[in-house]
């Protein structure tokens, strides 16, 4: 994503391309799916990270299906998925890194293609809350207050792994995501987990 590409270089690294419908690129057409997976086997980037869209895997939406529109909408998301997983496996594949992100309980992980990749050798599952990582909301009082926020990742990088580690110590209280935009704003990491995205330049190196 755009908001991961400005700490690229204070590790060392190049920045890729962030491909999403703000740049231009739609999954939803198989044209792009297949200039995005050409354009990564050419490059052969060190690094690719992937947070599909979350929203029909949700607690939420579990809670509230109905309809074939909503069935579209799931199949759309769900391919958004195979696609993904297919990407992180050529990574896998070809001794590069890979970074999938997804809110711990979004029902995505329970996937036939996600618990396939997860269950690779060498692939890595860890859950953060974000509030350790300085992310926070609107508390409707016209403060910020600490979102939880908890999320998974899925990684082939140790050291990627090994900064994606915090949980709440339940020091302090927290306020929920729902309504006023509040889980779509907590979309944008604090800059602490963008750190922790990024393998350290060391890292790079080792594979140079």
């Amino acid at each position: 994503p755009v908001r991961v590409n400005k700490y690229m270089k204070q590790y060392g690294m190049s920045p890729g391309i962030s491909m999403d419908l703000l740049t231009g690129w739609n999954f939803d057409h198989s044209r792009d799916r297949a200039a995005a997976a050409c354009h990564i086997d050419e490059q052969e980037p060190l690094l690719v990270i992937g947070s599909p869209m979350c929203t029909m895997f949700s607690t939420l939406q579990n809670m509230n299906k109905h309809g074939e529109r909503w069935e579209t909408r799931l199949r759309k998301a769900t391919k958004h998925i195979k696609f993904a997983t297919r990407i992180y496996r050529r990574q896998h594949r070809c001794g590069r890194y890979f970074l999938h992100e997804h809110p711990a309980s979004a029902s995505s992980w329970q996937l036939p293609t996600v618990q396939s990749l997860v269950a690779e050798p060498g692939v890595i599952v860890v859950t953060i809350d974000q509030c350790m990582y300085g992310q926070t909301t609107d508390d409707g009082a016209g403060g910020m207050a600490p979102a939880k926020n908890p999320t998974k990742f899925a990684t082939n990088s140790a050291k990627i792994a090994a900064e994606l580690t915090k949980r709440c110590h339940g020091t302090h209280a927290h306020f929920g995501l729902m309504g006023n935009n509040r889980a779509s704003r907590a979309a944008i990491y604090p800059a602490w987990t963008m750190q922790g995205h990024v393998p350290r330049s060391e890292e790079a190196e080792g594979r140079g």
